[in-house]
C-alpha cells in the first residue's frame, strides 16, 4: 500500500507540475488562491446555466411526483462521461506514458502500478463528477430543501460512483492492448486501439441505457398505477440503486441496496487488478517498439519531396502530422471533437427514437425556421457561436501547440523559419483541425433546410469563433507552455493552462447561453442589429488578439 501511495503521489505532481522550491512556494499559494478564484468565475455562467435549466425541469416533474427523475439522469449522465472519458484517458496513462520504460524496471508490482495509474485517472475524473454532481445534485437538494442526511448521501456517491466505469474502462484497455503483438507498425495499432477503445466504450455504454428501456404498454401500465418514473425509466441495478439511495428518505432499504451496489464495484476494481497483473506486464512491455518500412524512394519521388513549398504550410504539416501520429495527441485534441456529436446522439440510440417521429420534428422545424428567418437569425448566430465554442475549446489544440513539442522545443530555434511564421503555422493547424466544428454546423443547416441569410450567418459565426479560439489559446500557450513533461497524456489532459482555457471556454459559452435565455423574448424582434453586432464584436477582438500574438506574443516565444 505505502508503494501505491508514493507511485499516485509521484504522477500526480509529476502530472501536473508541482515541483517547487522553499523559495516560490509562498508566492505559488497566492498565485494557486487567485487561480481558484478565476476558474469558479469562469465556471458560474455554466453552472449558472445548467442550475437555471434543472430548476425549469423540476418545476415540471414536481406536480407530478416524478422529480426524483432528475437524480436518475444525474447518476447516468456521471456513469456515461466517466465511462467515455475514462476510456480516453486510461489507454494514455496506462499505456502511451514516457514512464513506463522507467516504472516497469522498478522493484513493483504490477497491481502496484496499476492501482497507482487507476488512483491518478480517478483523481482527473473527479473533476468531471464534482461539476456534475454539485451544480444537478446541488440544484436539486436546494429545491427539495435537502437536509443534512442527503448532502451526506450526495459526498458519497460522488466519491463511490466513477469508481466503477472507471474500472469497465481500465478493463477494456487492457484486453484490447493484449493484442498489440499482432502488429509490427505500433504507432498505427496504437492509434487504432483507442479509436475502437473509444467505440467499445460508446456501444457499452448505449447497451446499458437500452437495458433501462421499457416497452411503451408496460409503461403506460406502471404509471397508471402510480409508480416512480425514474424507478420505471432507470430500472438496471447498476443505476437504480445510487439513485434510490439518493433520492429516497427511506434510509433502510435503498441503503442495503447501494451497500450491494459498493460490494459490487469493489468486485469489478479487484477483477480490474487480476486482469492486469495477468496481460498488463508484457503489453505494456511491447508497446513503446516501433518500426519503419524501408520504403525505396524514386528520383521522381525525391524531386517532388524537394519542391520548395511554403514555409507557413509546411509548418503547418508538420503540426497537423505530429497531432495525428501521436496517439496521445489525437485521442485528447482530434478524436473527443470527433465524437461529441456521438456522445450527444447516445440517448437518442439507446431510447430507441422512432424514426416517424424525428421525421415529424424535423419537418416542425424546418417550417418554422423558414417562415421566421428574420426573427431566428440571431439565434442561428448565438447558437452556432455557443456550440462552436464549446466544442473547439473542448479540442485544445492550438493552445498545446508550444507544450506538444516538450523537450525538443529548441530544434525550433535552428528552423530557417521566423518565429511569427511558426505561430502562423500553429494557428492554421489548429483552424484547420476545428475545422471539424464547420462541418457538424453546415449538416445542421442543411438538415433543417435553413434560408440562406440564416446559413450564410452561421457559417460566418462560426469560422470566426473557431479563429478566435485559436488565437485565443495559442497565446495562453507562449505565455506559460510546459515543456517539461514526460508523456504526452500530461502535456495535453495534466495542464493546468488547458484547464484553464477549457474553464474560459466553458465560462463564455454559459454565459451566453443564461443572456440569451433571460432575453430571448427579445432577441426576435432585434434580430439583424443583435447578428451584426455579434460579427462586428468577433472580428474586433480578433484583430485586437492578433495583434497582440504578432507583437507581445512573438517576442515571448523567441525567449521561452
Amino acid at each position: 500500500m505505502s508503494n501505491v501511495i508514493r507511485l499516485t503521489k509521484l504522477f500526480l505532481k509529476d502530472g501536473f507540475g508541482n515541483k517547487e522550491n522553499q523559495s516560490t512556494k509562498e508566492r505559488g499559494n497566492y498565485k494557486k488562491i487567485l487561480l481558484g478564484i478565476f476558474i469558479f468565475i469562469c465556471l458560474i455562467p455554466l453552472m449558472g446555466t445548467i442550475s437555471f435549466g434543472t430548476k425549469e425541469i423540476y418545476g415540471i416533474l414536481k406536480p407530478m411526483g416524478q422529480e426524483s427523475l432528475i437524480v436518475g439522469a444525474l447518476v447516468m449522465s456521471t456513469f456515461s462521461v466517466v465511462l467515455i472519458f475514462g476510456m480516453l484517458i486510461s489507454i494514455s496513462v496506462l499505456y502511451f506514458s514516457s514512464d513506463i520504460e522507467s516504472i516497469l524496471h522498478l522493484p513493483l508490482k504490477v497491481r502496484e502500478i496499476v492501482s497507482a495509474k487507476f488512483i491518478t485517472i480517478l483523481t482527473h475524473e473527479y473533476a468531471f463528477v464534482l461539476f456534475i454532481t454539485g451544480t444537478i445534485g446541488g440544484t436539486y437538494g436546494y429545491l427539495e430543501s435537502a437536509g443534512p442526511i442527503y448532502w451526506i448521501k450526495l459526498i458519497v456517491v460522488t466519491i463511490i460512483l466513477p469508481i466503477m466505469p472507471l474500472s469497465i474502462a481500465c478493463i477494456l484497455c487492457i484486453f484490447l492492448m493484449k493484442f498489440n503483438f499482432i502488429t509490427r507498425n505500433k504507432d498505427r495499432f496504437n492509434m487504432l486501439i483507442g479509436i475502437v477503445g473509444m467505440g467499445l466504450a460508446i456501444v457499452f455504454n448505449i447497451g446499458l441505457q437500452k437495458m433501462t428501456r421499457l416497452p411503451k404498454d408496460e409503461l403506460m401500465e406502471r404509471l397508471g398505477n402510480g409508480d416512480s418514473l425514474a424507478s420505471t425509466l432507470f430500472n438496471n441495478p447498476l443505476i437504480k440503486a445510487p439513485m434510490n439511495f439518493l433520492s429516497q428518505n427511506d434510509i433502510g432499504s435503498s441503503s442495503m441496496n447501494f451497500m450491494f451496489f459498493v460490494v459490487f464495484t469493489i468486485g469489478i476494481f479487484f477483477i480490474y487488478i487480476i486482469i492486469a497483473e495477468a496481460f498488463y506486464l508484457k503489453s505494456a512491455m511491447s508497446i513503446s517498439s516501433s518500426s519503419s518500412k524501408r520504403k525505396k524512394i524514386s528520383e521522381v519521388d525525391l524531386s517532388k519531396q524537394s519542391e520548395k513549398k511554403s514555409q507557413i504550410i509546411a509548418y503547418m504539416m508538420k503540426e497537423i502530422k505530429l497531432l495525428l501520429r501521436t496517439p496521445a495527441f489525437f485521442m485528447n485534441c482530434v478524436l473527443v471533437e470527433i465524437l461529441l456529436p456521438v456522445f450527444l446522439l447516445i440517448p437518442a440510440i439507446a431510447n430507441g427514437t422512432d424514426i416517424t417521429a424525428i421525421k415529424e420534428n424535423l419537418s416542425k422545424a424546418r417550417e418554422f425556421v423558414s417562415s421566421n428567418a428574420s426573427e431566428t437569425v440571431a439565434l442561428f448566430a448565438i447558437a452556432t457561436f455557443v456550440i462552436t465554442i464549446f466544442v473547439a475549446g473542448s479540442a485544445i489544440v492550438s493552445g498545446t501547440s508550444i507544450t506538444r513539442e516538450g523537450g525538443s522545443f529548441y530544434v525550433n530555434k535552428f528552423l530557417p523559419i521566423s518565429a511569427k511564421h511558426q505561430i502562423i503555422g500553429k494557428l492554421l493547424s489548429g483552424v484547420l483541425i476545428n475545422s471539424i466544428v464547420l462541418v457538424y454546423i453546415i449538416i445542421i443547416n442543411l438538415v433543417l433546410g435553413t434560408p440562406i441569410i440564416n446559413f450564410v450567418v452561421s457559417i460566418t459565426t462560426c469560422i470566426l469563433t473557431i479563429i478566435l479560439i485559436n488565437i485565443t489559446q495559442i497565446l495562453f500557450d507562449i505565455i506559460k507552455p510546459k515543456l517539461n513533461w514526460t508523456n504526452e497524456y500530461k502535456a495535453v489532459k495534466q495542464n493546468l493552462m488547458v484547464f484553464i482555457m477549457m474553464m474560459f471556454n466553458f465560462g463564455v459559452a454559459g454565459a451566453v447561453g443564461v443572456i440569451t435565455l433571460i432575453n430571448f423574448k427579445n432577441i426576435g424582434g432585434n434580430g439583424l442589429i443583435i447578428t451584426s453586432s455579434i460579427i462586428a464584436i468577433l472580428v474586433i477582438i480578433i484583430a485586437i488578439m492578433y495583434n497582440v500574438v504578432m507583437s507581445y506574443g512573438i517576442k515571448k516565444y523567441e525567449k521561452i
